[in-house]
Formats: C-alpha cells, structure tokens, sequence
C-alpha cells in the first residue's frame, strides 16, 4: 500500500490563532462601518440564548450552579430586573386582573389519555425515550408526564 502524502494547511488553517483573530477583527470592523452588520433586537437575542441554553443542557454541557451561586445569579437577576423601571430602583410591575372564572385552575387542563397512554406504554416495559419518540415529545416531558401520575410532581 502506497504511502499518502500529507496535505498542506492553506488559508485559515494555516495561520496562528493570533492571525485568524486579527483578520477576522478587521472584517467585523469593516462590515460594521458599512452599516450591515446584523443588529440583535432584544427578543432575537432572548430567543438565540434559549436555543443555545436548550443544546446545552441536550449536550450535557450546560453550566450547572451550585447551591449558593444560584442564590447569587437569582438575587442579582432579580435586581438587574426592575432596576430601569420606572418609579425606582426596585419598583414592582402592577398586577394584571385575572382572567379566571372563580374556582378555574390555572394552566392548561390535563391530559388525561395521554398520561394514561405513557403509563400503559412504561408498563409494556418502553423506555423513557422510545415512548417520547412514539408520541412525539422528549424523554423528559415522559418523565413529568410519569411523575405526575405518581403525584410527586405539580
């Protein structure tokens, strides 16, 4: 068998990160002065972070806080929060009138055949997964789908 040449780095692959970061720099400079560099709007932005947040946790990657950090980055969520709103640093939204019939509950109402679908489906002895990809949802709303069966959640 005949040895394989080794192919040659060219472009970007070529260069040091050093390089690569001062080319691309300029490029982001001069798209901005032309004025068509893509401006996030504020909802754009959430949406993008929630999707990043989503393959994260997919991916097992995510950052998970431990008990006193969570504390921290809520408290400080919290401030940041009402900290433009008007009438002060902390002042709170004014509630909105309920729309609720009295004795309505709140959410959406349970689905009961579909609960009782994924318990009969866990019984024949599914997993998590299958079941999820048979009825279209993932592992994880299975899993609150069983748990609240179980009465050990909401």
């Amino acid at each position: 068998m005949a040895k394989r040449k080794k192919k040659s780095r060219r472009g970007f692959a070529a260069m040091t990160p050093e390089q690569r970061r001062a080319i691309s720099s300029l490029g982001g400079k001069a798209v901005h002065a032309k004025g068509a560099a893509h401006g996030f709007t504020r909802e754009a932005a959430a949406v993008a972070g929630r999707k990043g947040g989503r393959t994260a946790h997919t991916k097992g990657v995510a950052h998970e806080f431990g008990g006193e950090e969570s504390r921290q980055a809520a408290s400080a969520g919290g401030r940041a929060r009402w900290q433009h709103r008007p009438g002060g640093h902390l002042a709170m939204p004014k509630p909105r009138p309920s729309t609720r019939k009295p004795g309505e509950k709140r959410g959406r109402p349970a689905d009961d055949s579909r609960r009782s679908e994924v318990v009969r489906l866990r019984a024949e002895g599914l997993t998590l997964a299958e079941i999820g990809r048979r009825l279209g949802v993932s592992r994880q709303a299975v899993q609150l789908m069983l748990s609240r069966v179980a009465g050990t959640q909401g």
